[in-house]
């Protein structure tokens, strides 16, 4: 997948074979659509084997669409802090991108906005993250969240102190 983006000009739609893919994404460019089988739930992108990794991490991109995709097992711990998690989806300085249909699950959080605005997040469930199915953080403004699905989040490690701010559904 990743290779597919590396090549893809600005408007190209990628579509992902069903199948389960074993690696991240990194998007830095701006106008694409990353769009998973006609079969949902058969197109996979699994952490599983990797270690400290973000499943779809967004860097400063803009109209980006990513649907019907699984994201899932992206769940490493590095500290302390409730933005410590990996992310299933990572949208860093994103602009007006639409994610839909997307299930994510067993992240560390499975979708997390950071200094990102306008966004779409719509149709997608979020289940059985570590920290927040949803999280938006540092000041991501005017984003649409719609008939997303949130259940069963804050499964963290035992060892983590009690006085962190628990795992939700949706933390803004």
């Amino acid at each position: 997948i990743q290779d597919a983006v590396n090549a893809a000009n600005p408007g190209t739609t990628i579509i992902i074979r069903n199948g389960t893919y074993r690696e991240t994404v990194v998007i830095q460019k701006d106008d694409l659509r990353l769009i998973g089988s006609a079969e949902a739930g058969t197109t996979i992108i699994d952490g599983g084997e990797l270690v400290d990794a973000t499943g779809i991490h967004l860097k400063n991109a803009s109209r980006i669409e990513i649907r019907g995709l699984v994201v899932q097992n992206f769940d490493g711990f590095i500290g302390p802090g409730p933005g410590d998690y990996h992310s299933g989806i990572l949208v860093e300085g994103g602009r007006n991108n639409i994610l839909r249909d997307n299930q994510l699950r067993m992240n560390g959080s499975n979708l997390v906005l950071d200094r990102s605005d306008n966004n779409q997040i719509t149709g997608n469930t979020v289940s059985l993250a570590k920290h927040a199915g949803i999280l938006l953080t540092n000041g991501s403004d005017n984003n649409i969240l719609k008939a997303n699905v949130a259940y069963d989040n804050d499964h963290r490690p035992l060892t983590l102190p009690s006085s962190e701010i628990p795992g939700c559904g949706i933390l803004i």
